[in-house]
């Protein structure tokens, strides 16, 4: 499914053409506009390319697709439905553009490739985008132009294939979550850094500041107990106290989609559970088990959880569970089948870098190019969000809420160097003022001599500041005095 301009700017007078590819050769498809069936084509007329090659097409008003923009849908609007002859209907979200985004800089790096600060566009063909499984190809693609920094990657396919955005992992050096150590990164480019893989064959369902960005990355660690009474519900948790949270459930049954478990279970003193209305904030956050194999909270953090008998059974608010009805489910149990986490939550990598990079037939405009980049921005965000995906919308958090604090994801390709102002003290001492960022480590190095460009570390590095929710803050760091004559050269490096 594409639409024509792939994102749509408020500024537009034009018509706006949405054409989407139907498998079953139906004898008719409409679009429900306002709970009204409009004809789409595919017979080479009214806006349709070619006829009959299975890519139906129907045309809009420019003002029918902004004015679905309201702000609750965060530049997505939901249009109408998508409705072949006997084959179901398939909701359809726009994407737009205001000034509220902005334009960023963008810059073109090599033919067919561009970059702003927070992605890079690379342009390919039909097949090249529409197979899921062509990860590897656009990894190398992207190590062609990027240093190895990051520990995801975020591939986002306009006009892909319709299919779920979905996670795997390339790396794997962490003990004691049930995954077997692989290293799979010379296969997608990487030398050594790269974790994982994000997959977005639909563009609509990016947002770098959204739940299911936390919920595809913590994919990374969760969940691969088997032979545990998580096993029946990996990839994600089986129904129960456990499901609440960022990882939700298993719909179905274990390999099923993830899908919200929107209960509370409050104990009723002996062995059973009181079942309640979700609460919103429970859905946004992990849940201390998933810290804990995530690496970000301590064993003695990670209370008991349990797990239906019955994974067919549907819970109703009021109803009471008995303990026979449950499994409780302790870490001790899972530390006993598949070992102690390491490295631990002391150890544990804290601060994580992500790339995007958007693949499309014709290189994105800069509507295109402001609206990716500023999903992706999102990515950093310390501060609740509102967001929109598929028809629900509300408030959402990023990762470092969704983490409750403990760890910090960046998203910007380059590094984030900062503005150094220089300073001499009264008592003669060399002063490097900046502003440092939350999650990042800064090492003062130094040189002699510009030209031969060899910076030795001095000292050791220095974290960034804890300011929440700006996520900077000013600091400084001392450089020593060059002695006699001579000059001394300063420089800041950043550590992610």
């Amino acid at each position: 499914m594409k639409f024509t301009p792939t994102v749509i700017p408020s500024t537009h007078t034009g018509s706006v053409k949405l054409e989407a590819q139907v498998s079953g050769t139906p004898a008719s498809v409409a679009f429900n506009y306002n709970s009204v069936d409009r004809p789409m084509y595919d017979n080479g007329t009214n806006g349709d390319q070619t006829a009959s090659d299975g890519w139906w097409t129907i045309e809009f008003t420019a003002s029918e697709i902004l004015s679905k923009n309201t702000t609750a849908r965060v530049y997505r609007p939901y249009i109408g439905q998508i409705k072949p002859t006997g084959g179901g209907s398939f909701n359809t979200v726009a994407e737009c553009w205001t000034p509220a985004i902005g334009i960023p800089d963008i810059r073109q790096i090599a033919p067919g490739v561009q970059e702003t600060d927070y992605i890079v566009n690379f342009v390919g063909t039909t097949s090249q985008i529409a197979t899921l499984y062509s990860a590897s190809f656009w990894s190398q693609r992207f190590y062609q132009y990027y240093a190895d920094k990051y520990d995801f990657l975020n591939i986002i396919r306009i006009a892909g294939i319709n299919g779920n955005r979905n996670h795997f992992a390339t790396k794997n050096t962490v003990v004691g979550i049930g995954m077997s150590a692989i290293n799979n990164n010379a296969t997608y480019g990487s030398a050594g850094r790269l974790q994982g893989i994000n997959n977005y064959p639909i563009s609509s369902f990016y947002d770098g500041g959204e739940k299911a960005f936390s919920h595809e990355v913590a994919h990374q660690w969760i969940n691969f107990l088997s032979s545990t009474p998580y096993a029946t519900g990996v990839p994600h948790w089986p129904k129960g106290n456990i499901a609440i949270n960022v990882m939700g459930f298993s719909i179905g049954g274990g390999g099923g989609a993830g899908g919200d478990y929107p209960w509370t279970f409050t104990s009723d003193g002996s062995g059973g559970y009181l079942v309640g209305a979700g609460v919103a904030a429970d859905r946004l956050t992990f849940n201390a088990m998933e810290l804990y194999l995530m690496g970000l909270a301590s064993p003695a953090e990670v209370p008991d959880y349990f797990v239906l008998n019955d994974q067919n059974l549907n819970v109703t608010t009021g109803q009471t569970l008995t303990s026979a009805q449950v499994t409780t489910v302790s870490l001790a149990s899972i530390i006993a089948a598949k070992g102690v986490r390491t490295p631990d939550h002391t150890a544990s990598q804290k601060t994580f870098r992500c790339a995007t990079m958007v693949l499309s037939e014709e290189p994105l405009d800069s509507y295109g190019m402001a609206l990716f980049d500023f999903f992706t921005r999102r990515c950093e965000a310390k501060q609740q969000l509102a967001a929109a995906q598929g028809l629900a919308t509300g408030n959402t958090y990023p990762w470092y809420l969704a983490t409750s604090g403990r760890s910090v994801m960046f998203s910007k390709l380059k590094d984030d160097i900062p503005a150094i102002t220089y300073t001499r003290d009264p008592d003669g001492t060399n002063r490097l003022s900046f502003t440092g960022k939350t999650g990042i480590q800064y090492q003062l190095q130094a040189t002699s001599a510009l030209d031969n460009a060899e910076w030795a570390d001095v000292g050791s590095p220095v974290a960034g500041p804890v300011v929440v929710p700006a996520g900077e803050g000013a600091m400084s760091i001392t450089a020593p005095t060059a002695s006699g004559s001579l000059r001394k050269f300063f420089r800041v490096k950043v550590i992610y």
